[in-house]
């Protein structure tokens, strides 16, 4: 079921104050996005049913300066970004 899933992508990568999580479904899901930080703790999380197709999420909080592990998970599918935070 993987191949009918577009690639898991963020806008920009290097972020602030905002970034957008994008993918694409192919039907209709209840879904999680979480984001741990490097010592695997939660930092934030987002659950909600998605439609089927293109998806952009906007993730607009403040996070400390450091790397991050974004992470979408649905009962059809798991996708998984690194994300990093840069200082203004």
């Amino acid at each position: 079921k993987r191949n009918n899933f577009s690639h898991y992508l963020t806008n920009p990568i290097h972020f602030t104050d905002a970034t957008n999580l994008q993918f694409t479904l192919p039907i209709s899901t209840q879904g999680k996005i979480e984001i741990w930080n490097m010592n695997g703790q939660l930092v934030y999380q987002q659950q909600q049913m998605f439609e089927a197709g293109w998806q952009q999420v906007e993730i607009a909080q403040q996070f400390p300066v450091g790397i991050y592990l974004a992470r979408f998970t649905s009962a059809i599918w798991i996708g998984e970004t690194k994300l990093m935070v840069i200082a203004n």
